[in-house]
């Protein structure tokens, strides 16, 4: 397991994150923001993403 993410951590890295990993991403940052302060990671995502 551990080798695993260390790969995949590696490769994001050098390549960037696949697109439709990103765009998933976009999704649920979206619906966080639509939810408001009401979803637990509300503060992460408004302090990470203005």
């Amino acid at each position: 397991m551990t080798t695993s993410t260390l790969l995949w951590q590696s490769r994001n890295i050098l390549m960037g994150f696949p697109l439709r990993y990103r765009q998933r991403l976009e999704r649920q940052v979206l619906k966080i923001r639509q939810q408001g302060s009401t979803h637990p990671l509300w503060r992460w995502v408004i302090n990470n993403y203005k």
